[in-house]
């Protein structure tokens, strides 16, 4: 007689998505760092739709590779962009990537989730999230 197994089985799917897109960590987390990072059209088209203005404060949540931030910081050259994030391993990305911004004042990294923000009402202009909502 075989025993049944103490624990479900493993969702492949659901756990490459949680690991790579959703709560990014570890060897699949930069995977999908670098895959979301070869979608460069999506940024700007929300930026578009935004109308960043050069000194407007912007919030991204959920940032990912850093994509959004680097064009928001560019576009609100006068400005200043946060993004939050829940995910230790894009922070460490996107810090690395916008170091320079980051030093100057420009761009700050924090680690949380969209439902603890916690920012005062009306500190940011702006607000997006790019691949962010997975189902």
């Amino acid at each position: 007689m075989l025993n049944k197994p103490t624990q479900s089985p493993i969702n492949v799917k659901k756990y490459l998505m949680e690991n790579m897109f959703c709560a990014p960590r570890g060897m699949l987390g930069h995977v999908g760092e670098r895959l979301m990072s070869l979608d460069q059209g999506l940024p700007t088209w929300v930026l578009d739709l935004l109308e960043i203005n050069v000194s407007d404060s912007i919030l991204e949540v959920g940032l990912g590779p850093r994509l959004g931030l680097e064009l928001a910081a560019a576009r609100a050259r006068e400005g200043r962009v946060v993004g939050v994030d829940a995910s230790e391993t894009m922070l460490g990305v996107a810090g690395r990537r916008n170091h320079t911004q980051i030093e100057v004042g420009r761009v700050e990294l924090r680690l949380g989730s969209a439902d603890r923000l916690l920012f005062d009402d009306a500190t940011f202009d702006k607000a997006m999230t790019l691949n962010s909502l997975h189902i």
